[in-house]
């Protein structure tokens, strides 16, 4: 299977002046396509620390994707220290300086010719509307740090990473994960090759353990979500787009509840990722005892909601805009 290292560039992130966005967009977007992403490191603007790191990913991975320092400044070296990982020297790209001159529409000053240069024998892909190619050397993909401009030029280009996607259920319990965690051991046990993830919530009110279950085999998480559940707990449970969210009946006041015990109360209110809190309406009618139905995705403290990849107010601009933004 595919595999994949990241590597964000810039003395910004290592000083806390601009927030990292782009490997966690990367991450999702690449286990989505069925990448593993195996390693992610954050590395300051310096040519021969870009040069060894880049150079010892390019050999463990099959894929590496770089993060900034590929703009018209000082401290864009990105492109100058992935050249000397492999011993390539940089050369003049007279088509992305008529990339520049077109979208600047004035002759390029020297700071502009600097993103002219390349790795030599290095390969150039258009990315979608925008004026600046993808430059990639070897197995290295070479992104800005911009993170509007590095989603765009990633979408241009996901095919070329499409492995075998990962298929994944979730499911929401009530009961607290040191309670659960024999349980969760015991299905390792019958499905070691699940990748089982337990994460807690804390200002959840619906749930206090999300569960993940997955793997490439889609046969295989269903035989661990028919085992972790039991058909006869929750006999109506159905699956919505490969993700599955059944919400656990709140469990009585000082009982001490076991995964079995609050999945005991499991009924067939199904939920995707986007809608694993329940509204005050849907907690009364399961209180009353009448169906609840699936409804719109209720708003959620974790933030996985459907404009997660929304583009962010402001960031339309014209084409015309400086070339500096490649960066």
């Amino acid at each position: 299977m595919p595999t994949a290292g990241i590597v964000v560039i810039g003395n910004e992130i290592l000083s806390g002046k601009v927030a990292d966005s782009n490997s966690h967009y990367l991450c999702r977007e690449l286990r989505i396509l069925g990448v593993d992403v195996e390693r992610m490191i954050t590395i300051p603007d310096e040519i021969d620390v870009i040069a060894r790191d880049v150079k010892e990913m390019s050999g463990r991975y099959d894929f590496v994707f770089t993060s900034g320092g590929i703009g018209p400044t000082h401290d864009d070296l990105t492109i100058a220290g992935i050249a000397r990982a492999f011993g390539l020297p940089l050369v003049h790209c007279q088509a992305i300086e008529d990339r520049i001159r077109r979208a600047t529409r004035r002759e390029p000053n020297d700071s502009l010719l600097k993103m002219a240069q390349i790795p030599d024998g290095a390969s150039l892909l258009d990315a979608g509307d925008l004026w600046f190619p993808l430059v990639i050397v070897e197995n290295v993909y070479i992104f800005p740090g911009i993170p509007e401009l590095l989603r765009k030029k990633f979408e241009s280009v996901r095919d070329r990473f499409r492995g075998i996607p990962f298929v994944l259920k979730r499911v929401y319990v009530k009961a607290n994960e040191s309670d659960i965690a024999d349980d969760l051991n015991e299905l390792l046990k019958s499905f070691p090759e699940l990748m089982l993830g337990s994460y807690p919530r804390i200002q959840e009110e619906a749930f206090s353990v999300l569960l993940t279950l997955e793997s490439r085999d889609a046969g295989l998480v269903q035989r661990a979500l028919d085992a972790l559940l039991g058909r006869d707990r929750a006999p109506e449970l159905q699956v919505e787009r490969g993700l599955v969210g059944p919400l656990p009946h709140e469990s009585r006041r000082g009982s001490r509840a076991t995964l079995r015990g609050a999945l005991r109360f499991l009924r067939s209110r199904v939920v995707t990722h986007r809608a694993h809190a329940t509204s005050r309406r849907s907690t009364r009618r399961r209180r009353s005892g009448s169906a609840v139905r699936p409804g719109r995705p209720a708003s959620s403290s974790t933030g996985r909601g459907a404009r997660s990849g929304a583009r962010p107010r402001g960031s339309r601009r014209s084409r015309r805009g400086s070339a500096r933004r490649a960066g």
